[in-house]
């Protein structure tokens, strides 16, 4: 993928966390495909990074505001916490800049659409780091599912189980949290941090055009929890399109180990098996054979950065702008918004260690789930409490 001969300036805002994945990408192309230009952390005196980043001679500022008062940088990558994820980009709009915000963009669809349409007023580039939307297999298949390659979608479903210890929700005052102690709101979950690119991939894979997504009409959520936390650590989903496409996710951080991601879509003619996240993709048709999607890209964090210069250079759309993203958004909005409760594990099943949170058997209630495509309620599972009905909160977009 080629560049202008001009290098574009880049400012990375978050330099703790995930933004650690980014720093260590971009010292690897600076000056030779950007120019790392500036960090922006209130805490960027406690970054690993804080050193390296000195001495290369990026500068660093403890906010967007003061960094646009002596410098501009071509792009503004955020990696911020997901409430600020709204103000930063905003900010970095109005000032000129580019954008590629970690996701998921906002917690609310209106938020979403808010900084979509700034974005297209000002011409500016907006991109979103789902990082399997930028692979090049995810690619190969949408364009394939766009052509009609495999028939009408007919369903859509994802599992992924990952183990997470009691520190990583002690690690800041938001993990797993509905809002922070400010009372911003930042609905933090498996659905909406660390495995919503799964549940987006899904939507995102059923859009009707390559920066587009699926969106869902109707949701049920099964939502429940064994960490001391305000909101869920595991769920069980099913939404339905706009175009009577099922998609069903089954996500848990309350479980030992880790399984998946594994995705399936079924369509007329097949199915589409995903296993690893963006790797190992294959579509089996019905009659048996089976067609590989060979990735040779890992929609990493280098291929999000290196995708997104692209764009701006050429004046192309993102692979993942804004509306792209608003169907795993409003999945996890009509949650919020609905009277669907979060429920407590039965404490009998729960295994508390300083080291470990989990309940006992939850994985293979959720594998059954999966496998046999309906939630933990509808599978006779004694503790599961059946869901009510969401419904579109933006039928008109």
């Amino acid at each position: 993928m080629k560049l202008p001969l001009k290098l574009p300036t880049v400012a990375l805002v978050g330099t703790n966390g995930y933004g650690l994945k980014y720093i260590k990408e971009l010292l690897k192309i600076h000056g030779e495909s950007l120019y790392f230009l500036a960090a922006i952390d209130i805490f960027h005196t406690k970054s690993p990074a804080y050193s390296e980043l000195r001495d290369l001679g990026v500068t660093l500022y403890s906010s967007l505001q003061e960094m646009y008062h002596s410098q501009k940088p071509d792009l503004v990558i955020i990696s911020s916490p997901i409430h600020l994820h709204k103000e930063h980009a905003l900010t970095a709009l109005r000032n000129g800049s580019h954008i590629l915000c970690e996701k998921p963009l906002c917690p609310l669809s209106s938020e979403v659409l808010e900084i979509n349409q700034l974005a297209v007023e000002l011409g500016k580039i907006v991109a979103v780091g789902y990082q399997d939307s930028f692979s090049d297999s995810t690619q190969a298949i949408k364009k394939d599912i766009l052509k009609g390659v495999f028939g009408r979608p007919i369903k859509a479903k994802a599992l992924v189980l990952w183990e997470r210890t009691p520190e990583y929700y002690s690690r800041n005052n938001w993990a797993g949290s509905i809002q922070t102690p400010q009372g911003q709101l930042v609905l933090d979950s498996p659905a909406n941090n660390a495995n919503a690119h799964y549940l987006h991939q899904m939507f995102y894979m059923l859009g009707n055009q390559i920066g587009t997504c699926a969106l869902p009409a109707q949701l049920e959520a099964e939502c429940y929890r064994a960490n001391n936390i305000e909101n869920f650590d595991t769920c069980a989903i099913r939404a339905v399109t706009c175009e009577k496409v099922e998609v069903l996710f089954f996500a848990s951080h309350a479980v030992q180990g880790h399984v998946g991601p594994f995705i399936e879509f079924t369509f007329e003619k097949g199915r589409l098996s995903t296993f690893g996240g963006s790797e190992n993709r294959q579509f089996t048709w019905n009659d048996g054979k089976v067609t590989c999607y060979d990735n040779n890209s890992d929609g990493g964090v280098l291929q999000k950065i290196v995708q997104t210069l692209h764009a701006m250079a050429f004046k192309e759309d993102s692979l993942c702008p804004p509306r792209a993203t608003l169907g795993q958004t409003m999945c996890i909005e009509m949650i919020y918004r609905s009277t669907i409760e979060t429920h407590s594990f039965p404490e009998e099943l729960v295994h508390r260690k300083s080291s470990s949170v989990y309940v006992k058997g939850l994985a293979d209630v959720l594998k059954n789930s999966y496998n046999r495509e309906a939630l933990p309620s509808e599978c006779g599972v004694t503790w599961a409490r059946k869901s009510v009905h969401a419904e579109d909160l933006y039928p008109s977009k």
